[in-house]
């Protein structure tokens, strides 16, 4: 288990985020220190394990939470300003996490989520501006104990389109997150002196990007408001005996990106589920 060491990948990824001034392994604490200019707070929740089999091989899987705080300034931060600085670190953030989902070789995969902030209110609870991130890691180890090789991104698989049709557009991938989320129901009774939360229903998504292709454009354009399509994602490949992750579902964003100085045109994706991901092998 290197949980110790994901969380240091992450700070390291957090210090190098511009207009980060530092970070911390230790928490959001309860009374936050006068902030000056942006700092993350990084933490693990609990992890939670399950055995998986893929294959004829067997594995040990470790999944929890790494907590990302970016607290902006001081209560006293006028809105406009926090406002002015939280909307370049969501696309930060966003870019910094998604083209690595092994955080360096520290861990088998890593979704980060949308975040989520307390702009709206912050002034009127005299509270500190912050935007919080969940990170959801999964490690493996092999299930006599010893350590379960990472797998090379490149030799990902996926495909998209009609069920039992569906294109290998892998070739045109830089990067692909399969993202599972969970709704969390505030359960705190009376009197409590902490939070407790409940389970709710949970949704799933893949996300990619790469170098956008006119063929790569016409199989999207095919995907464009039809439901019950279908996207098969394989992060280790799709030879036999590997893992294999599909649904069947719709594509909601597509979205095609130029750059003004000179560089390549690139491509971001959204498959969202409808129902839940099927975990097997191929």
């Amino acid at each position: 288990m290197a949980v110790e060491t994901v969380l240091a990948q992450v700070a390291a990824i957090c210090r190098g985020i511009s207009g980060v001034a530092e970070s911390s392994a230790q928490g959001w604490p309860d009374v936050a220190p006068l902030v000056r200019a942006p700092v993350c707070y990084v933490e693990a929740r609990a992890p939670q394990f399950s055995r998986l089999t893929s294959g004829a091989a067997g594995a040990v899987e470790m999944r929890y939470t790494v907590l990302i705080t970016l607290v902006l300034g001081g209560p006293d931060l006028s809105a406009q300003r926090a406002l002015a600085l939280a909307a370049p670190f969501f696309a930060r953030f966003r870019d910094a996490f998604y083209g690595d989902p092994t955080l360096g070789g520290s861990c088998w995969h890593s979704a980060l989520d949308d975040g989520e902030a307390n702009l709206r209110e912050y002034r009127r609870s005299k509270a500190f501006p912050r935007i919080a991130w969940r990170l959801q890691v999964t490690e493996l180890a092999a299930a006599d104990g010893g350590a379960v090789g990472l797998v090379a991104g490149p030799g990902a698989y996926v495909a998209i389109g009609a069920a039992g049709a569906e294109q290998d557009i892998s070739a045109y991938c830089a990067a692909a997150a399969y993202v599972e989320t969970t709704a969390e129901h505030d359960v705190t009774p009376y009197g409590a002196t902490a939070e407790s939360k409940a389970p709710g229903l949970s949704s799933a998504e893949v996300r990619l990007h790469g170098k956008w292709t006119p063929a790569l454009n016409e199989i999207m354009a095919g995907l464009r408001r039809v439901a019950g399509r279908s996207i098969v994602l394989g992060p280790a490949g799709n030879g036999d005996g590997m893992p294999k992750i599909s649904a069947a579902g719709y594509l909601r964003d597509y979205a095609v990106e130029t750059d003004a100085t000179g560089g390549a045109v690139g491509w971001r994706a959204l498959f969202r589920a409808s129902g839940g991901f099927e975990f097997d092998v191929f």
